[in-house]
């Protein structure tokens, strides 16, 4: 099995235009692989604002929060 790395997992195609809830949600329910549920949603919002700034995005003055229903009017560029 081939892995991506995490630059590479934000930027694919089908990210892009989605709501950062959804990328949000996806990390929560599926990672770590072997561990799923054993972080935080603290941890996830912290990756996602990482994979985010890597790939482009500015960030902003508060800390991405760890609440999909906030997440969902942002979107992946």
């Amino acid at each position: 099995r081939r892995t991506m790395s995490i630059g590479c997992w934000a930027r694919r195609r089908q990210w892009s235009g989605r709501s950062v809830a959804e990328l949000f949600e996806k990390s929560r329910t599926t990672m770590p692989p072997k561990a799923t549920g054993s972080l935080p949603a603290e941890t996830h919002a912290a990756i996602i604002a990482y994979v985010l700034e890597v790939n482009g995005s500015v960030p902003g003055a508060v800390e991405l929060p760890a609440d999909a229903a906030r997440l969902a009017a942002w979107r992946v560029p």
